[in-house]
């Protein structure tokens, strides 16, 4: 009697646990405490170890700098199952990012692929500052294509992470020949803090800079259109992972598959003032399109979107897109740093109640 009231009792214990533990390859993860910039949040997020989240979330960076590309291979340092996403960065026409993440553990493989390409800017007439639509008034376009590019620069600089560590950031500007366009690539292999956002491992961040565009009109707005290309099914969503995560705040995203993303920034600096960005719908081209580009491989499609900025004849202007994935691997190795046991071993106790008692009888 007494026997069957601790099994009641040990069964109870690990039905809770298996509760209290997200699965793996789960999507949901906006309870994780993982807030970097928000100093008002609950207690329970504050009493967080800044330590266990960079360890969790700590990559091996390796990179390979070329004059025109940037590859960068990135591996998660810790925990049971690792991780590893590598990125391909070039400007030989367009501005172009090639992502591919993998990841791997005894019972799931999961691997993702998709490319984002940064097509021309569009000056027009927006009228009536809602964000440009194929019938506006089109003054000039400046294809990246045709204009040239500068070799990139490579610059790293340093800072400190919440825990006191040192970590390093390795810089890539990229600018067009004629200085209109620029874009500032900042990779880190550590969580950490800089210029006012948080940057994670598991994602690039990019500035993207116009200055002095050659405007044909008067009254001008420009409009930067983007293109992605993938196998996975795509989705517009307002709140971004990153945002759930408590790292960023201000952001639209779009989802590549389950744990892909592009994201960006609702708001944009113009001239030193804050604007608005507006972002085009999702649209599917569809094959046999003009817009459709000839460089699709088989099983992608392509999508487009377009992003406009809410200022008339800007001079200067810098937004920030991201492109990166969430690393399960990660979330589930800081549950077992915070002192959860990992999902597999509540498994393995309730299948070892089970058998236990089993084994006994047939022994009988």
């Amino acid at each position: 009697m007494k026997l069957n009231i601790l099994r009641l009792i040990l069964l109870l214990f690990i039905l809770i646990g298996i509760a209290s533990v997200p699965s793996i390859y789960g999507t949901d993860h906006s309870d994780y405490p993982l807030n970097l910039n928000d100093e008002d949040d609950d207690d329970e997020e504050d009493d967080e170890d800044p330590e266990d989240e960079e360890e969790a979330y700590e990559r091996e960076v390796h990179l390979e700098v070329n004059s025109d590309s940037v590859k960068i291979e990135s591996e998660l340092k810790n925990g049971d199952t690792k991780d590893k996403f590598e990125m391909e960065f070039k400007v030989e026409d367009e501005p172009k990012i090639k992502f591919e993440f993998k990841t791997e553990s005894d019972s799931t493989e999961v691997e993702l692929k998709y490319r984002i390409e940064f097509d021309k800017i569009i000056e027009f007439d927006d009228a009536d500052n809602n964000g440009f639509a194929m019938d506006e008034s089109v003054f000039s376009t400046y294809e990246f294509e045709s204009v040239g590019w500068n070799d990139i620069v490579h610059t790293t600089t340093s800072t400190t992470t919440e825990s006191g560590d040192t970590a390093q950031i390795d810089i890539f500007t990229a600018t067009t020949s004629d200085g209109v366009f620029s874009i500032i690539m900042k990779v880190s292999g550590s969580l950490v803090d800089y210029e006012g956002s948080t940057l994670t491992p598991n994602s690039i961040k990019f500035d993207v800079a116009i200055n002095d565009y050659p405007y044909a009109g008067e009254g001008s707005s420009l409009a930067i259109k983007t293109e992605i290309k993938t196998e996975s099914e795509t989705s517009n969503d307002e709140d971004t992972h990153e945002e759930e995560s408590g790292m960023s705040a201000g952001e639209e995203q779009v989802t590549v598959g389950q744990l892909g993303y592009f994201s960006w920034a609702e708001t944009a600096t113009a001239d030193g003032q804050t604007v608005d960005v507006v972002d085009s719908a999702l649209q599917s081209v569809s094959p046999g399109h003009e817009d459709e580009d000839d460089d699709l491989d088989e099983g992608e499609t392509e999508t487009e979107m377009y992003f406009t900025f809410i200022v008339k004849d800007a001079v200067d202007i810098l937004w920030d897109p991201k492109v990166g994935v969430i690393s399960e691997a990660s979330l589930a190795y800081l549950d077992s740093l915070s002192g959860f046991l990992p999902y597999n071993m509540w498994i393995s106790l309730l299948a070892l109640l089970v058998a236990v008692p089993v084994f006994n009888k047939k022994r009988k």
